[in-house]
Order: C-alpha cells, then sequence, then structure tokens
C-alpha cells in the first residue's frame, strides 16, 4: 500500500470514527433534553371526596399532566400528599396521624371568591 492510500485509508477511518461520535453525541443530547424533570415527580396524591366531581377532575388534570400520580386510597402506602377543602373529612384522625409521622403532606385548597 502507498503512503498516499494509507493516509487516506487512516483519514477516511477517523473521519467516519469523528461522524459517528458526533452523532451518537447529537442523539443522547436530544434524548437527555427530552427527558424533562416534572414539577410533581414523585407525589403521589389522593384528593378528598368533599369536592365535587368536576373539581376533583380539575386538580387530577393539572397534577397529572405535571407528573403527579394519582394513588388508589388513602392506605396507599406510596400516598405523599392529601388534597382537601376541609379541616374535617371522614378518617381525618388517619391523615393527621399520618401527616405527624412525616409520611404524609395534607394540602388544604380553599377557594376564595370575590365580589365587587
Amino acid at each position: 500500500m502507498k503512503t498516499n492510500e494509507m493516509w487516506n485509508l487512516i483519514f477516511h477511518q477517523e473521519s467516519h470514527e469523528l461522524f459517528r461520535h458526533a452523532f451518537v453525541t447529537h442523539i443522547s443530547l436530544r434524548v437527555k433534553r427530552s427527558t424533562t424533570m416534572h414539577l410533581f415527580d414523585g407525589v403521589y396524591y389522593y384528593i378528598s371526596p368533599s369536592f365535587s366531581s368536576q373539581r376533583t377532575s380539575e386538580l387530577s388534570h393539572a397534577l397529572d399532566i405535571n407528573g403527579a400520580t394519582h394513588a388508589q386510597s388513602l392506605d396507599d402506602k406510596a400516598l405523599t400528599h392529601f388534597i382537601t377543602n376541609s379541616n374535617r373529612f371522614e378518617r381525618w384522625q388517619d391523615v393527621v396521624t399520618r401527616e405527624e409521622a412525616g409520611e404524609l403532606s395534607v394540602v388544604t385548597v380553599r377557594v376564595i371568591s370575590i365580589r365587587l
């Protein structure tokens, strides 16, 4: 093999390797960019039945699209947040006990209307 042919072969292999590296880097950057952290990742919530079905649906939708997961019941061990619009509700004692133990956060949603 002549020296020029050998250099061309080496250059071709290095160019191919650089292209492959650039392509892989580009793909991995795209994957990293598309993997976004949602605001409520890791949140498992349960909404009190004291809300209307429409309000429950609205809250669930807002939480779900931002990465939260709906827990099936108050007894779900993964439950991290209980959402209510009242200080007293069915099984409130269980919720308070878990909140005091640091297992659960209670979020109280209040609706304030202002008449002008």
